[in-house]
């Protein structure tokens, strides 16, 4: 099956160089809106799929060792649209999916599925489905559509699967209905819900819920609207949330901002932006929770993301970009590994026909080597950014940087909310040593950023001002 895209692709051709990204064996069948988890022996389970017309129940399992996927037993019921969890038993619960309630579990040892209980509503697009501290599974809000109108029915109904009894209970709804928003287990045990939408209108409500008590409860507020966003718990005390759109903005609902939230205080801060605009991104962090990778994304009506790119934590500012090495819609088809790697498995390819952008299943995968490449930072021994000397420093310091080539060389200030304050370098530079002399007088005090782009190569870092 083949699906026309109305959207603009620029005509890109992409050298063998996959910048950190690799290509690995394929899937054995393509494969779209399938749902894939990760195996207590560190393998990969993928079930399902397809399009309205073309559900499937066939599974598979990728050997990380030997680079093989090979086929296993199907599910008892073709799904697409649905979402896996392994529950602490080591089994597998696939749930519901597209006009579908049912749910099973697989055995990876014995490599059998087992119809379990369903669950108690219909939801087909936008649940959140998340574990909780004591094992059990939580899925909230989404929606479906009514069969007897054609209206689309927001939900705010939350139900808790116990995989010790295998029965789903309904549980408290949340204060607000709610689709395509995030779902967030924070340190304490509680469930982060931010954003979303519902009847046309994004939302910048967020609440907490509370298993042990089994209550929502409101807390404070994004400081922007958003659906289709992505949030993550960096483990330090904040939440980072990025990205998404506004349905209610004609003219730019895409995003590129980023906010963090402090579960302790309540309070959202504003932090700077991702490099792009992204939506119906993946966000993972890294082997030791230093830098977010952030992958994927759709914007501007439909163009495809290439790139993925990283966010550093404790700069909290964005680094460097990788380019992906084919043209992939990058959504809901990543996951990453028990080694920290990330994955793309499958999804919509994209090529050109007659200048025109067709997007059909694929079955390619590709995997990034967090491990190898964000741990040693792949980089050409000569090309570095030094730390600004005296630092803190008033009202001027010395910026030194060093670059391997002949490159057209970059060098920016920003603020703590991501925005230029100042232009130090913006010109072709030969290889070699440079030192620029920075003259904060007319800034205030504070945290500021200051970011070398040359060529490939990418740095950023921090220094304050005091006044």
């Amino acid at each position: 099956m083949k699906k026309l895209l109305c959207l603009f692709i620029p005509y890109i051709i992409f050298s063998q160089n996959y910048n950190n990204w690799s290509e690995i064996n394929s899937l054995k069948r393509p494969r779209i809106e399938h749902a894939f988890e990760v195996l207590p022996d560190g393998n990969v389970l993928v079930s399902g799929g397809g399009g309205a017309d073309t559900v499937n129940n066939s599974c598979e399992i990728y050997n990380i060792d030997n680079n093989e996927w090979n086929y296993t037993t199907p599910m008892n019921v073709a799904r697409s649209n649905h979402d896996m969890m392994l529950l602490n038993n080591g089994k597998v619960l696939a749930i519901g999916g597209f006009r579908e309630t049912s749910c099973e579990i697989f055995d990876y040892e014995s490599k059998t599925w087992t119809m379990t209980d369903s669950l108690l509503i219909e939801r087909f697009y936008g649940q959140r489905v998340v574990k909780l501290k004591n094992g059990k599974i939580l899925i909230c809000g989404g929606m479906y559509s009514d069969d007897s109108t054609g209206v689309s029915v927001f939900l705010n109904n939350c139900e808790i699967y116990d995989y010790l009894s295998e029965k789903w209970t309904q549980v408290s709804p949340m204060i607000e209905k709610r689709t395509e928003h995030t779902c967030t287990l924070l340190k304490s045990g509680k469930v982060l819900v931010t954003g979303g939408y519902n009847n046309n209108f994004t939302l910048a409500s967020c609440e907490i819920y509370d298993p042990d008590t089994d209550v929502w409860t409101k807390t404070g507020e994004l400081l922007e609207k958003r659906t289709n966003h992505s949030a993550i718990n960096l483990g330090n005390g904040l939440v980072f949330v990025s990205g998404g759109s506004d349905l209610g903005n004609n003219t730019h609902p895409w995003k590129n901002s980023c906010e963090t939230y402090d579960y302790l205080t309540e309070k959202w801060t504003q932090i700077p932006p991702m490099i792009e605009e992204r939506e119906n991104h993946s966000t993972f962090t890294t082997y030791d929770q230093n830098k977010i990778i952030i992958v994927g994304g759709i914007v501007g009506g439909g163009t495809v993301f290439e790139k993925s790119e990283l966010y550093d934590v404790e700069l909290m500012f964005p680094s460097e970009e990788y380019t992906f090495p084919q043209m992939i819609i990058l959504e809901k088809n990543i996951l990453q590994l028990s080694n920290m790697d990330i994955m793309v498995i499958g999804g919509y390819e994209v090529s050109l026909s007659d200048d025109l952008p067709m997007a059909k299943e694929s079955k390619k995968c590709f995997k990034f080597d967090l491990l190898t490449d964000i741990k040693t930072e792949k980089r050409i021994n000569n090309f570095n950014l030094f730390q600004n000397y005296p630092n803190p420093f008033n009202p001027s310091t010395q910026i030194s940087y060093q670059i391997p080539e002949n490159e057209f060389v970059s060098l920016k200030v920003y603020n703590s909310l991501g925005e230029e304050v100042r232009t130090l370098v913006n010109n072709y530079q030969s290889s070699g040593y440079y030192n620029i002399e920075f003259d904060g007088t007319e800034l205030s005090s504070g945290i500021y950023f200051y970011k070398l782009h040359a060529g490939k190569y990418v740095s950023v870092r921090k220094m304050l001002i005091t006044k």
